[in-house]
């Protein structure tokens, strides 16, 4: 939306959207969506609307986050995908439980998972 609440584009994922989250992927000091859906695809969108990236997560994504300028996707299969700028998958992080939860800070992750135990990931 605008800042005076008008719609600027909107698109279907094919299925319910999980997570969403907004960073500047591509490095032009503006913001891009990324979002997840029930689909186990990953999409990066341009601030216009134009696609980026879809991605096949491999599970169910429940939730996104920034991480260094890279999005950490917390999946129900206990790992947390990191995804670089270009929808490349350039690491990951075994949880051991579904990632229910997922906080970043400057040089940190931490995770909540459905097993009760929260992680905290460097």
């Amino acid at each position: 939306m605008s800042d005076t609440g008008e719609q600027l584009w909107a698109t279907s994922l094919g299925d319910e959207p999980r997570a969403i989250v907004c960073a500047d992927l591509d490095g032009d000091g503006t913001q891009e969506v990324v979002a997840s859906s029930d689909s186990m695809f990953l999409y990066a969108f341009k601030a216009d609307g134009t696609p980026l990236w879809r991605i096949d997560a491999g599970d169910i994504v429940n939730v996104l986050a920034v991480y260094r300028g890279q999005i950490a996707a917390g999946s129900e299969d206990g790992t947390v995908h990191l995804i670089d700028g270009t929808g490349e998958v350039v690491g990951r992080y075994p949880c051991g439980s579904a990632v229910k939860a997922l906080r970043t800070t400057e040089s940190d992750m931490i995770a909540g998972l459905a097993s009760g135990e929260v992680l905290w990931l460097r």
